[in-house]
């Protein structure tokens, strides 16, 4: 694509559309292995696209598939209602019409009109521009995983809450869980040190 042609992309020619059928599944594949770095089985499109049509969104211009997102809406461990950007994807010579961006606060909108509590994803945290877009979008960093993707690189959780409360809940289950933790480490320890008492007990019993 040439330079010109960037700079004449007109953002009223997008078209945006739920999945469809299996039919895109091969065009999507290709765009999206050419953009990201981290490749995806057929079977992972097929759990997304199948299970949540509704939150599978694609952009299109002049009929060529350009930006893609798909996510899901499930029940977390702690009860919540929780959307999940599962991929969103633009290609890099349309990246200028912020599709991005579109595509993200379609999901987000989607969720938020199905009850979600949350929405939450990952990205490298090499990728400064997709950090940007997402906490611009509200979103907050909450955790960093270690070799996350398969080329070696770390990511960020983020995670964006629609109500405060839901925000203080999270911050208080995390602390419980970290609580539990601590507990069940000092119960470990305490055993263990019970186990060398009655060793050292019964070695002294043996002498």
């Amino acid at each position: 694509m040439s330079a010109d042609y960037q700079q004449n992309l007109d953002p009223s020619k997008v078209v945006y559309e739920t999945y469809k059928n299996e039919e895109q599944i091969g065009i999507m594949m290709k765009m999206i292995e050419s953009e990201l770095s981290e490749p995806y089985s057929i079977f992972t499109y097929r759990y997304f696209l199948n299970g949540w049509r509704e939150l599978s969104y694609l952009a299109f211009y002049e009929g060529e598939m350009i930006g893609v997102v798909i996510g899901n809406l499930t029940k977390h461990k702690s009860q919540r209602l929780r959307g999940y950007v599962g991929m969103i994807v633009v290609k890099k010579q349309f990246r200028r019409l912020k599709l991005g961006r579109k595509l993200a606060q379609m999901f987000i909108d989607k969720c938020k009109e199905l009850g979600a509590d949350e929405v939450c994803l990952e990205t490298e945290c090499c990728n400064i521009a997709a950090l940007k877009l997402y906490q611009s979008l509200g979103f907050a960093k909450v955790k960093k995983l270690m070799n996350y993707y398969l080329n070696g690189n770390d990511a960020y959780r983020l995670k964006l809450w629609f109500t405060d409360k839901v925000g203080r809940e999270e911050i208080e289950y995390r602390q419980q869980e970290e609580l539990k933790k601590l507990q069940q480490q000092q119960e470990k320890e305490k055993e263990n040190q019970d186990e060398k008492e009655q060793e050292i007990i019964q070695d002294k019993k043996e002498q």
